[in-house]
């Protein structure tokens, strides 16, 4: 049996999710979708701080850095 915290829910999104990438102080996710939209989310209030759109590219990895 396998557990799972569910932080919120990724709406904003224009097709299916296909990456997520935390900050390294866990204050922020980032994620990627197959349309080549980003979108950066504060955790803490669950809200789009930032997005991106990649057109006709689908996003296939995220990483954050310092």
């Amino acid at each position: 049996i396998s557990f799972f915290l569910i932080l919120f829910l990724l709406q904003g999104h224009k097709d299916s999710v296909t990456c997520t990438a935390f900050s390294h102080d866990g204050k922020f996710v980032a994620t990627g979708d197959m349309s080549g939209f980003i979108i950066v989310w504060d955790v803490a209030t669950k809200k789009e701080v930032w997005s991106f759109e990649a057109t006709d590219l689908e996003v296939r990895g995220i990483r954050c850095y310092n």
